[in-house]
C-alpha cells in the first residue's frame, strides 16, 4: 500500500484477497495495527 494514498473499500478488498481470503480480519488488524486508518469506506496507509 502506498503511504497517503486512500483507497476505496473494496480496493482494499482486493488487494488483500491477493495475499489472504479473510480480508475482513486483515483490513481490522491493520487498523488496530495503526498501518490502515479509516474514514467510512475510505483508508489510508499511516505508517
Amino acid at each position: 500500500f502506498v503511504p497517503g494514498k486512500v483507497y476505496e473499500e473494496k480496493e482494499l478488498n482486493d488487494i488483500i484477497t491477493k495475499f489472504h481470503e479473510d480480508y475482513c480480519t486483515i483490513r481490522r488488524d491493520m487498523i488496530s495495527e495503526g498501518i490502515l486508518q479509516r474514514d467510512g469506506s475510505k483508508y489510508v496507509r499511516i505508517k
